[in-house]
């Protein structure tokens, strides 16, 4: 079970990639929750 703070970090990561945040990389985002599993 996905904690909160991992699904907060994918969805931001998603978000980031939709709008193409200039200065935010979804990987920096996610690197922290454990992008491993992928």
């Amino acid at each position: 079970v996905p904690t909160v703070q991992r699904v907060t970090a994918l969805v931001r990561a998603a978000e980031a990639e939709r709008l193409g945040s200039p200065g935010l990389a979804p990987e920096q985002v996610v690197a922290p929750a454990g992008r491993r599993s992928t």
